[in-house]
């Protein structure tokens, strides 16, 4: 077999190991599949490379159902889009297909920890809609804002990349966002960005350094917490505004320092 992902790197968000043993006859129908999941993978910067990766692993266990590995692989990209109900399926069907793997046990603690994340997932879909039901997680890293109508990504730049972002490439990452099954992103406006400010008391996200937002806790945690609009101001800078304090401030385009974006569409 050949398995292109670490199961333990996964779990500690760390790079992805290629493990070079041998393919299953099973699995040697579907090399170009296989090799071109483990490249997605490796070239992923956001949930859109890893569904691309996904859908590649999902062609491999079509053309070969027998290939134990293409499950594996799957399983793991499938939790990296935190699809965790997919992810556990398609590990249970690794084990069912490999049941002496060396890695049994690991995996099997694996699918353990996916069933919580499962029904935490259920959990916090529901305890984070508003009152109201404003807020509605989508499942699949999309945040439906029912009083705007807007659709925002579940995780700004910064969660997503583990780091902070300028004015000129957060209008890239945005406008190349693949997210939820939609290429339409955008960067927001000021306006946009203020109508999910949330001054209320409660539960709201954290920003990287474990830090309170105005901001629902339905969005990811560990973003930033100054937000670049779609906003220019005059050559040199453009315009953001501070999930800490509501404060709309103006800096250079090169600016980084706890800067994210947050794509919006439509």
């Amino acid at each position: 077999m050949k398995k292109i992902l670490n199961l333990m790197a996964l779990f500690f968000g760390m790079l992805f190991i290629v493990q070079s043993v041998a393919y299953a006859d099973s699995c040697s129908s579907v090399e170009r599949e296989m090799v071109q999941g483990q490249t997605a993978v490796e070239v992923a910067r956001n949930d859109g490379g890893f569904q691309k990766a996904a859908r590649l692993f999902e062609k491999a266990t079509e053309k070969a159902p027998g290939c134990a590995d293409a499950y594996y692989n799957l399983g793991l990209v499938y939790e990296k889009t935190t699809d965790y109900a997919k992810a556990k399926k398609a590990l249970e069907k690794y084990l069912r297909l490999s049941p002496d793997a060396k890695d049994a046990a690991t995996v099997r603690k694996q699918i353990y920890r996916l069933e919580f994340l499962v029904s935490n997932k259920v959990e916090e879909q529901k305890a984070l809609k508003t009152a109201e039901g404003r807020f509605v997680d989508n499942g699949d890293g999309t945040i439906s804002d029912i009083q705007t109508g807007l659709m925002w990504a579940k995780k700004d730049s910064y969660a997503a990349t583990g780091t902070c972002i300028w004015m000129d490439a957060a209008q890239t990452y945005a406008r190349d966002l693949i997210t939820g099954g939609h290429q339409d992103w955008r960067p927001p406006s000021i306006k946009e960005l203020q109508s999910i400010y949330d001054d209320s008391e409660g539960i709201h996200a954290m920003d990287f350094n474990g830090s309170p937002l105005h901001l629902p806790a339905v969005f990811e945690q560990g973003g930033g917490y100054r937000y670049w609009s779609s906003e220019f101001s005059g050559d040199c800078c453009a315009s953001f505004l501070d999930f800490r304090s509501n404060t709309v401030g103006r800096l250079a385009r090169s600016f980084c320092d706890g800067f994210g974006v947050r794509a919006v569409r439509p």
